[in-house]
């Protein structure tokens, strides 16, 4: 994000899991969807899509559209919840599931959590992200940009770039 912002400047990165995090006082964000019970994570979804929309400025907003829970995925963008957010788009990002797999074993952040998943688990995730995207792309009535970073970065932060180009692309044609 810090690339769109040397461009774009206006532009506010806005993290949904940090407001979610401290919504919940839970230390580790990834035991949120697991250890709050379901009606009050929705509650929790819509307190913090109302504080997100209040925030005044261009936003790029950061969450996940699909959580994976110990009773099947759950959608991060509900419709009640995208509505309240208001996107002009929506991007999906999709990782090489091998490249993922590899950095989640040796991320020491994750205790633990999906050390041992397999690359078919990670598929999995990445195409329950890509249909509950357009889905909330459609509730919200706009478009679903979805960018194929399966390939090898050619140089260093190239996805990341990559990425801030559409951002950017986006933002000005809106």
């Amino acid at each position: 994000m810090d690339i769109v912002q040397e461009t774009e400047p206006d532009i506010q990165d806005v993290n949904f899991g940090d407001f979610m995090q401290e919504e919940s006082g839970i230390e580790d964000r990834d035991k949120m969807g697991n250890e709050i019970p379901l009606l009050k994570y929705r509650e929790m979804q819509k307190r913090v899509a109302i504080k997100i929309s209040l925030i005044s400025g261009n936003q790029v907003i950061n969450t996940h559209s699909a959580i994976r829970t110990k009773n099947g995925y759950f959608p991060g963008l509900p419709d009640d919840i995208v509505k309240i957010l208001n996107p002009d788009a929506i991007i999906v990002s999709e990782f090489d599931p091998e490249e993922i797999r590899r950095r989640r074993k040796g991320d020491k952040k994750r205790q633990g959590r999906d050390k041992d998943e397999t690359t078919e688990e990670i598929e999995l995730d990445q195409k329950a992200s890509l249909l509950f995207a357009f889905a909330a792309g459609n509730a919200a009535g706009c478009p679903v940009e979805v960018i194929n970073l399966r390939k090898p970065e050619e140089e260093e932060f190239g996805h990341s770039k990559f990425v801030a180009k559409k951002i950017i692309e986006i933002f000005q044609a809106s």
